[in-house]
């Protein structure tokens, strides 16, 4: 995705001349969910997900066939057929998910393996990331490979906190009472809440930032003296009021022909039990209206409504796929605001591929994938979101992550891959071989994959690994 440089000072234009998307010739077009699992159950063209593990997608493979995992974690002990480890990867772990991603599309034995998938086929294989940037684009153009997901350069800009915010604005979604300023101390801090009428109590966001980890609650100059060099080094940070607020989320897809939307769910942020940062990412649940009170179909509704008007923006700027909104629900007023946006497959998008499985409903992924192939299909989004806007019937589900409290050392032992029982006493006990949470019976069960290998070092912070199970972890006062 090629972007138009502005002389002027305005936001950049991205240039539509170049999608990547043509579509394939068809027969017959396709319209019903069954016509579409039986197309992709028979799916000629290879699907690779390159990633550190294979959670964000787990499950995929069952449906979708040519589709697999190259990673770095061997989370079944080598149990997965569908998952290809490259031996001798374990200092990745230490690696950022870019510049892992660099080094497996160089490993000789990566390379051999896609050449294998090429020559099965008889076709390149499209290549998937949770993140990538320029350099593994241009790793993968010279193997004559397509990533399909939008530029890491369109990702990268609408990955900011204020562009996003900014964005979210010009088409009515609002955030948290803010301002966005430049902060080179804690009385500019002070200052910039005052001019915005926000209050003293404030949480401070820089740019760019995963699960929580530059979010900042800040209400004295003690609180901001941690936090001070990051926050200074900004040219423009964003300022909010602190309110009560309960984190949601929704995922989202882009097509040509109309936005496609999600179920929403409730977020596990901040336990202390699961990871070490107060504003840190560590889960989802997914549930149906009768499980909570909070979750209204008004709600729903108004979550719906806010990922479409984005959804339609993001279009502008030549996006396509899948991405996810993050939303703040004030305990107080009942207002929903944006709370970030994720231009990508998301870690709730194990639950949204889950609920839709459940219900026989094609998944938001596969229309990514549709889209991405060029395939001919057609979707009624309105009936669509409708089916998620009041899902009497969706499915609970909820996936715990577990994240590393302190550091440590070396892991030298990590629990099984698969389904785990909790017993009448509370005692847990493995059960059996599972590589899909589908295999899940009740809600004594849960399906368990490490993020980690036997022998690595994980610092505070990173994850450990993944739980998904039946039925809420929270309830309505989380």
């Amino acid at each position: 995705m090629e972007i138009l440089q502005s002389s002027n000072g305005q936001e950049p234009r991205w240039s539509a001349i170049s999608s990547p998307i043509t579509r394939r010739p068809r027969t017959e077009c396709l319209h019903t969910a069954e016509q579409i699992y039986s197309y992709l159950a028979k799916n000629d063209r290879p699907i690779i997900f390159i990633n550190l593990s294979a959670f964000n997608l787990i499950g995929v493979d069952e449906w979708l066939k040519n589709f697999k995992f190259i990673a770095t974690v061997d989370s079944f002990n080598g149990r997965h057929r569908n998952i290809f480890i490259p031996p001798q990867i374990t200092s990745y772990f230490q690696l950022g998910f870019e510049e892992a991603n660099h080094r497996l599309l160089q490993e000789p034995e990566v390379i051999t393996y896609i050449k294998s998938r090429c020559h099965e086929a008889n076709t390149t294989p499209k290549l998937l990331f949770l993140f990538f940037d320029t350099q593994v684009e241009k790793i993968s153009s010279r193997m004559g490979l397509q990533v399909a997901m939008p530029s890491a350069q369109l990702r990268d800009y609408l990955d900011s906190k204020l562009v996003t915010t900014r964005l979210a604005n010009e088409v009515g979604v609002g955030s948290v009472p803010h301002v966005i300023a430049k902060v080179g101390s804690y009385a500019d801090l002070v200052e910039a809440a005052l001019a915005g009428s926000l209050g003293s109590d404030l949480v401070v966001q820089l740019s760019h930032g995963d699960s929580g980890h530059t979010t900042y609650f800040i209400s004295s100059v003690e609180e901001f003296e941690p936090f001070a060099d990051s926050i200074i080094a900004q040219s423009e940070v964003k300022i909010m009021k602190r309110i009560r607020g309960r984190q949601l989320t929704i995922e989202a897809c882009v097509l040509q022909t109309g936005i496609l939307t999600g179920p929403l769910m409730t977020e596990l942020v901040g336990f202390k039990e699961l990871t070490p940062y107060g504003g840190g990412w560590c889960g989802n649940e997914v549930f149906p209206p009768e499980a909570s009170s909070l979750l209204t179909q008004e709600l729903r509704l108004k979550a719906q409504q806010m990922a479409v008007r984005i959804g339609e923006r993001l279009r502008t700027h030549g996006f396509s796929g899948c991405f996810g909104i993050d939303l703040l629900l004030d305990q107080d007023s009942g207002a929903i605001y944006l709370g970030e946006l994720n231009p990508r497959i998301t870690g709730a998008t194990p639950l949204t591929n889950m609920a839709a499985w459940s219900l026989g409903v094609v998944p938001l992924l596969f229309y990514h994938i549709l889209e991405w192939q060029g395939t001919d299909f057609q979707v009624d989004a309105e009936q669509y979101n409708a089916r998620w806007a009041q899902p009497d019937d969706c499915p609970h589900h909820s996936q715990p992550l577990i994240d590393v409290l302190d550091h440590h050392g070396k892991a030298h032992q990590i629990p099984t891959a698969g389904i785990w029982r909790l017993g009448e006493d509370a005692s847990i006990a493995y059960q059996r071989h599972e590589t899909t949470p589908r295999a899940i019976e009740d809600e004594s069960e849960a399906f368990f994959m490490s993020t980690i290998n036997v022998g690595q070092c994980p610092q505070k912070g990173a994850s450990l690994g993944r739980l998904i199970l039946r039925g809420r972890v929270m309830n309505d006062g989380f």
